[in-house]
């Protein structure tokens, strides 16, 4: 396959993993409104075995680009306890807010429970949701009416984002981050399992069984080991990776576990592109992990209290992702961005030194710039948290 290995991969941040974040996060909002009327969301990507939908698809996305570009930041900077306020500074801070208006601004609002503020369950589904492990879908008396009941069902995607950065610290301290050979081993394992175990949907429709964590933690690996090959998947190779897609899908073969690298390679292909054409859109801010955990409230806003469930789905689907967006460019501008943007001295040390031309690789978050994630989910986590 062709593309380019040996050295690390340079440390400018192409727009093409922005735009992947921004497409991930509307593919979620997209097929939640599929979801949220009626509790089912169309297959998109039929394969032998399973169907993939799009909400499915896009925390996929979430994991690869976050597997890739957060293994490159443990690599310029090995160090748990850096590599954690990273991880936190990106998540938490939006993590937080949301969760703050949506139990005492919204869950007022909406309840029909009395005393809400006074029910145990409120202050549980704020605390387990902020330690992410383990989440809460309910709050007392909010969106019981509505045909799926969870306040919000992508926050069990940011545990599974999460398991994956502390696996991906063991796997750093035992040195496999710098043996692509072990991770590969690893990813396959991963990848096997996820594909082996049962996947049943439980609870108001919502995919959540131990099969697809898995899967998305073996996404995250795949793309981990591109990254620790400082291999960049060239034209051949995104060719030959759709190719498998495609035998897939008309052949039918119940192998959808090949998705995994032919998946990881495809949104590697697009991420590590520079696309100038995006520079207007990107240059507004990164409003993926805003879309991605207010996205399945506001629906769920728009379904029951506003009375928008009956309208036309691809008409749902477009207010949503208007309106989704626009509160996912607040979350960036008025919190995310802020936190980002403080720099611990090793971190400013490192850059200076990369500007004096000694070696290492800067990576986006180093740099003020948000590394991706997650998590439904990745991530994220999604994640599905992505």
């Amino acid at each position: 396959m062709s593309g380019t290995t040996g050295a690390p991969a340079p440390p400018q941040h192409p727009q093409g993993f922005d735009v992947l974040r921004i497409v991930a996060a509307s593919m979620v909002v997209v097929s939640h409104a599929f979801l949220l009327p009626d509790g089912s969301e169309p297959v998109v990507l039929p394969l032998g075995d399973f169907g993939f939908n799009l909400g499915r698809l896009g925390v996929i996305v979430f994991f690869v680009v976050s597997g890739y570009l957060v293994c490159g930041s443990w690599l310029s900077d090995p160090r748990p306890r850096a590599f954690a306020e990273k991880r936190a500074r990106r998540i938490m801070p939006g993590l937080v807010v949301m969760l703050l208006l949506v139990t005492f601004v919204l869950g007022p609002l909406l309840s029909t429970a009395p005393d809400y503020l006074r029910q145990p369950g409120t202050y549980a589904y704020l605390l387990r949701n902020l330690l992410v492990f383990p989440y809460s879908y309910d709050l007392p008396g909010v969106f019981e009416d509505n045909p799926v009941t969870a306040v919000n069902g992508v926050l069990w995607t940011l545990g599974v984002e999460v398991t994956a950065y502390a696996a991906l610290v063991v796997a750093g301290l035992l040195g496999w981050l710098r043996r692509p050979a072990v991770l590969l081993a690893v990813t396959v394992v991963l990848a096997v399992v996820g594909w082996r175990l049962p996947h049943d949907t439980i609870g108001d429709g919502l995919l959540v069984p131990v099969a697809l964590r898995v899967e998305f933690v073996a996404y995250f690996f795949a793309a981990a080991t591109v990254r620790s090959l400082g291999w960049r998947p060239g034209a051949r190779s995104a060719l030959a990776a759709a190719g498998v897609v495609a035998l897939l899908v008309l052949t039918q073969a119940p192998l959808s576990v090949l998705l995994v690298p032919a998946g990881t390679v495809l949104v590697l292909y697009v991420g590590t592109r520079a696309w100038p054409a995006a520079r207007p859109v990107t240059r507004l801010g990164d409003p993926s992990y805003g879309t991605y955990i207010y996205g399945f409230v506001l629906q769920q806003v728009l379904v029951g209290p506003l009375g928008l469930g009956d309208l036309p789905v691809w008409q749902l689907a477009a207010v949503s992702l208007v309106l989704c967006l626009g509160i996912g460019y607040l979350s960036w501008h008025l919190v995310e961005k802020r936190f980002l943007r403080r720099r611990t001295p090793t971190v400013q040390a490192a850059r200076t030194a990369e500007e004096a031309g000694t070696p290492g690789q800067g990576t986006p978050e180093d740099q003020g710039r948000p590394e991706g994630d997650h998590r439904p989910v990745g991530t994220r986590t999604d994640p599905a948290a992505g």
